[in-house]
């Protein structure tokens, strides 16, 4: 608790300062009985607002959020099936074309990050990357 208080604290400062930020908070999700990712994880992600920018929106599967008797709530590590989302046409190979899976890895969230960022910066973060590493989720605009 020590440490979320003390991100949120530097964080607070950071927005009162009137820095742009993009928050990117992501969760692991579950594991397997091999210690293995079992669970496709949420993410939230925050942005700097106007036209072109981020709109704040929780990534997931609202329905296994919202729901209060999903299996997954009761025993996260009890099935290896990971949940696709409820977002369309988010999950893009590398080169932007539609990707064939739309079940997030764990870094899909990171590289939409990241993609956003070069698209602000016209820097090419991700292109030494092997096409699978480079996979990424387009996250929503204002």
């Amino acid at each position: 608790m020590r440490q979320l208080a003390m991100g949120l604290n530097v964080l607070a400062k950071a927005i009162a300062d009137g820095k742009k930020l993009v928050v990117f908070v992501h969760s692991e999700g579950g594991r397997s009985s091999d210690l293995g990712d079992s669970r496709t994880s949420f993410a939230i992600v925050l942005g700097p607002k106007g036209p072109g920018n981020l709109d704040d929106r929780c990534y997931g599967n609202m329905a296994a959020i919202n729901a209060s008797s999903n299996n997954m709530l009761k025993n996260p590590g009890g099935t290896a099936s990971a949940l696709a989302w409820d977002v369309s046409d988010a999950l893009k190979a590398q080169d932007g074309t539609a990707a064939d899976n739309l079940v997030p890895s764990t870094g899909d969230v990171g590289m939409g990050v990241i993609q956003f960022l070069e698209e602000k910066t016209a820097k090419e973060a991700r292109k030494d990357l092997a096409p699978a590493d480079g996979r990424y989720v387009k996250l929503k605009r204002a």
